[in-house]
């Protein structure tokens, strides 16, 4: 950055499923404050909502967009089929007779061994095709970086140039959930898989202040009440490791108090929101503090990228 030029501030939003619309009251607060972000980089439900707000720049108008898209009664239906697996008694059981039990346990989940996913159609792209259909990175507001992972070669790739569709919903493409998506003959899902917590990237795109959205959960936990709550946790485990990584790159993490609520808790969405609001709205003063370069650890991520440099593809 030369001594006149303006810094650019990277807004990082994170994957979590329903969690992640807690992005939605930290972009209300940053948007009353002025606080208007010069790139957003997006994972998953992260992917989604920074992609509306870099094409429309309102946030009213994503909150109306991601209502609509939670009220559709298919996605309701994941709720209820998740929350049912979760909360049935003989759901342990199930697991720990083996594989026959694994079976039984994904037949009843709709996630049988001869499906790849929930859904057989595109579910997502007839969503978001009214938004972002006919759109291009290029078309949009602000820079913005869609997060995947490729999965026929084990890489994160970072979308922001071309058609936006689909690098989009390949970011919110939750595996066994969602189909694959294809782009240019490579097969992409959510890059939560790799990066739940893109920092890195801002740091490649050349943002000079980096701020965090986190929208997984933090909690740790020594009961589980079935198998699958079990393999959620560890699988959480391992994504929470990176995101320690990925903090060095960061000049703040916020992190909202979302640990009571599951990845598909769509039917919260009203109050995830005020959830992010409420946890941007007091940490004000650090949030301005980022958009000024206040506390800027740009020498700590050179350094850190020195050591850590994961295989990420930039589109």
């Amino acid at each position: 950055m030369g001594l006149f030029t303006k810094s650019k501030t990277a807004l990082v939003l994170g994957g979590g499923g329903a969690r992640g619309f807690c992005h939605i009251g930290v972009i209300e607060v940053l948007e009353e404050n002025n606080l208007i972000p010069d790139i957003i980089i997006g994972t998953s439900m992260g992917a989604l909502i920074g992609a509306l707000y870099a094409l429309y720049k309102d946030s009213r108008k994503v909150k109306d967009v991601v209502k609509e898209f939670i009220d559709d009664p298919e996605l309701k239906d994941i709720e209820e089929t998740f929350r049912k697996d979760i909360e049935e008694e003989n759901a342990l059981e199930k697991i720990r007779d083996g594989l026959k039990g694994v079976r039984n346990f994904l037949a009843t989940s709709r996630l049988g061994l001869d499906k790849v996913s929930f859904f057989q159609k595109d579910f997502l792209k007839e969503k978001f095709e009214k938004d972002f259909g006919d759109k291009k990175f290029e078309d949009l507001k602000m820079k913005f970086y869609s997060v995947t992972t490729r999965l026929d070669n084990s890489s994160l790739v970072a979308f922001s140039q071309g058609p936006l569709l689909k690098p989009v919903i390949a970011s919110a493409t939750i595996p066994a959930v969602f189909k694959p998506v294809e782009i240019d003959g490579g097969l992409y899902v959510d890059g939560g898989v790799i990066s739940n917590i893109a920092s890195d990237i801002a740091f490649y795109a050349g943002a000079d202040n980096i701020f965090s959205v986190s929208a997984s959960s933090s909690r740790c936990k020594n009961q589980f009440r079935n198998g699958y709550e079990l393999l959620e946790f560890t699988m959480y485990l391992r994504a929470k490791e990176m995101e320690r990584y990925k903090e060095n790159f960061s000049d703040f993490l916020l992190e909202p108090d979302i640990d009571m609520y599951n990845w598909f808790d769509f039917s919260n969405f009203e109050k995830i929101v005020n959830l992010g609001r409420a946890r941007a709205l007091s940490h004000l003063n650090e949030l301005k503090g980022v958009f000024k370069g206040r506390n800027n650890k740009s020498g700590i991520r050179k350094s850190f990228y020195k050591t850590f440099r994961a295989k990420i593809e930039m589109k």
